[in-house]
């Protein structure tokens, strides 16, 4: 709950004299609070908790069209509309799409890829497809090459415990910088790798700028003006034709 404080808008915080304010820290009983709100109600306004309680108080709601973010807190939501009496609205999945174009598509198949292999950030990406490109002879050769080292610093570390258990530090020292080293190698070999392989991590990162640019969904990105100059009035048609498609129950009459 908010109130309209020596601040502006301001948090408001129960305790047990009655209410603070967040930034003002100016303290107010309930009594007080309940004046103010007579004299003027606009000075309390709901959080984002509580807002759609008092959404579906003034304008009873059966169901609300919710993204993701909005469904993650609506499911907390059922204790405050059952203490106010109000019964909570269905919570339906706003309806998304991503547009696959043909030129995006045959990446997609080429390097066979799922839409969501994309959602997430590019480097990743790319790092992943560098890493399943190194020969396994190369990855049993790092791996062979960590196991010896671990295997002569173990035996090293009991074989100098006798002269001085102390020796102990350093000997772990050398295994760090071995192991140090070793990463190195890696991520040099992941950079060659990636320099053979350049003009394919171009074609998917040219498919994930279409599809997640900024890596968020492309509907919070792209604006169907694109779209429409690119593919005329049929492209409206084609995106209602697929949604009705997934959803048979849209192309119901009535």
């Amino acid at each position: 709950l908010f109130l309209e404080g020596p601040a502006g808008r301001e948090r408001v915080y129960r305790d047990e004299a009655g209410v603070h304010l967040r930034h003002s820290e100016a303290a107010f009983t309930l009594d007080e609070v309940r004046a103010c709100y007579e004299d003027d109600p606009s000075v309390l306004s709901p959080n984002v908790l509580l807002r759609p309680v008092v959404e579906s108080a003034v304008f009873p709601t059966l169901a609300y069209i919710a993204g993701p973010s909005e469904q993650a807190y609506f499911a907390e939501m059922e204790p405050l509309f059952a203490a106010h009496g109000i019964g909570m609205p269905v919570i339906m999945p706003r309806l998304g799409a991503t547009v696959v174009e043909s030129k995006i598509g045959k990446v997609l198949d080429k390097f066979d890829l799922d839409i969501s292999d994309l959602h997430r950030p590019f480097h990743e990406i790319a790092g992943d497809r560098a890493r399943d490109e190194v020969p396994d002879a190369v990855r049993q050769a790092l791996g062979e090459l960590q196991g010896t080292v671990a295997r002569g610093v173990s035996t090293l570390t009991k074989a100098a415990r006798e002269i001085d258990p102390t020796l102990k530090g350093p000997i772990q020292h050398v295994r760090s910088v071995a192991f140090d080293a070793i990463g190195d190698v890696e991520r040099k070999i992941l950079q060659a790798v990636k320099r053979e392989n350049e003009i394919s991590l171009q074609q998917i990162e040219k498919a994930h700028l279409h599809l997640f640019p900024d890596t968020r969904p492309q509907e919070r990105v792209f604006n169907p003006f694109y779209y429409l100059v690119r593919y005329g009035d049929d492209f409206v048609a084609d995106v209602a034709e697929s949604f009705a498609a997934a959803l048979p129950s849209l192309g119901r009459e009535g």
